[in-house]
């Protein structure tokens, strides 16, 4: 399983947060959940970060069966789609966003 991490690491004004929480639940979720073999998305919003670790607002993860798959739907109008909707809300997030790709090796009910 591929998954593909967006990091939102940074802030969100607390009077913006509804806002920009709310374009993300109804523009930018739904239209990532369209993108072509995605399997699942979460978005893992942060409730406190222990001493050292970085201000993360919020975390994306994209699950795809293969790499491949991950990368053909990022090359499709979906994309741009998904930016275009973002960047709506991106002046009340200060920080940047950056992205990693995992390997999920072991999945274990507990």
């Amino acid at each position: 399983m591929h998954v593909r991490c967006a990091i939102f690491e940074g802030t969100v004004a607390e009077a913006d947060q509804p806002r920009f929480d709310g374009v993300i639940k109804d523009k930018v979720v739904p239209i990532i959940l369209s993108f072509p073999k995605i399997r699942e998305m979460r978005v893992l919003r942060t409730k406190s970060v222990e001493d050292g670790g970085p201000p993360v607002y919020q975390i994306f993860e994209l699950q795809f069966d293969t790499a491949e798959d991950a990368a053909a739907a990022l090359a499709t109008p979906k994309r741009a789609e998904s930016r275009a909707a973002l960047a709506e809300i991106m002046p009340l997030f200060k920080g940047r966003i950056y992205h990693i790709n995992l390997n999920l090796t072991e999945r274990r009910p507990g």
